[in-house]
This record gives structure tokens, sequence and C-alpha cells, in this order.
């Protein structure tokens, strides 16, 4: 595994014992139904997942690396009704990231940019120049919605956005789109 795949299983696997069947729906969350199963399989193949296995009488014997690699876990459609691995044994299982990889023998993460990096600033744009920048992103869905309805939704839009310098009002908005062309005045008679 890279150590890219790596992180990821440090970020989605627990560093605790816990239930197999708290696991899989982690492991799903995160990369999704098509996926899940062989993702997890791997990490334990490839000794990033360790299992111990708690018997009908309560002991718990942790499985080795040459154990699991010849196991193989299965779920039900329903990630979190049905967990079970094969060969089948009594009894119900326990996972864990490997001691191994844990976060304190890991590499660190790498350092988050900061905030006054040319790539963290985000011009904040006036309403006149946000509003056709807001458009040219989505003209097909804007106009689908009618002027009224395009108008409210870029209103809308405006209050997050990271490049509207601020909330918008939906009839400024709508006077900037027929200013645009976008949507014509209808003449009525």
């Amino acid at each position: 595994m890279n150590e890219a795949e790596i992180r990821i299983a440090q970020n989605i696997l627990p560093r605790d014992w816990t239930r197999l069947l708290k696991v899989i729906p982690q492991v799903t969350d995160f990369f999704g139904r098509d996926l899940d199963l062989e993702m997890i399989n791997r990490y334990l193949h490839e000794g990033l997942l360790e299992l111990a296995l708690v018997a009908p009488n309560g002991t718990m014997t942790v499985l080795s690396r040459s154990d699991c690699e010849h196991r193989t876990i299965h779920a039900a459609f329903n990630r979190a009704e049905a967990v079970w691995v094969e060969p089948l044994e009594a009894g119900h299982y326990l996972a864990r990231l490997a001691e191994s990889i844990s976060p304190a023998t890991a590499t660190p993460p790498p350092k988050p940019q900061l905030p006054n990096s040319p790539i963290a600033e985000i011009p904040k744009l006036s309403g006149k120049e946000w509003v056709p920048e807001a458009y040219a992103r989505r003209p097909g869905a804007l106009l689908a919605m009618g002027i009224t309805g395009a108008s409210e939704a870029l209103a809308e839009e405006s209050s997050n956005a990271a490049d509207c310098g601020k909330r918008l009002n939906a009839r400024y908005i709508e006077k900037l789109l027929r200013e645009l062309g976008a949507f014509p005045k209808v003449r009525r008679k």
C-alpha cells in the first residue's frame, strides 16, 4: 500500500478494539458499497487491519498476520445487519488499526496551507461582478427556473458564496439578470 492508502486507513479504522460490525459501516461511508469489502479485505490481508476473535466462552484471541491473510470478511447488503469472516468460527470479531501503523508511529500529515498563501485567497466580487459570473456557471439550470426562481436561487447562493462580497437581494439580482439580457422583459397586453 502506498502512503495515501495508509493515511486513509488511519482516518477510517478505529485505534481501539471495536466490533467488526461497527467498523464496516465506517469503511462503507468512505468508499461506498462497491469498494468497501474489497478495501477492508485488502487492509486485512496487507496487515493494516488487525482482527481478534472473541469466542462464546469470552476468551479473546488476536489473530496473527498469517491467519488474517487466509480470512475474508463478508457483509450483508445492509452492512449494519450482519458481518462474518470466512472460514467461519463461533464467536464475534473485533478489529482495529494495526499497531505497527498507529498514528504515533506514522508520518505526520502535511501541514495545512497558510491563510495568506495565494491559493487560499479568493477575491470577493461586487454584486455587478458576481451575478454574471454565477450565471455563467450554470446558465441552463437558471434559465429553466425562470427569472424569479433564478434570482432567488442566486440570492441564496450569494449568502454563502466564497467569491461574493455580500448577500444580495433577489430583486437586485433580477435587475442585473435583465441587464445581462439573459431574461428579457416580457411585455404584457
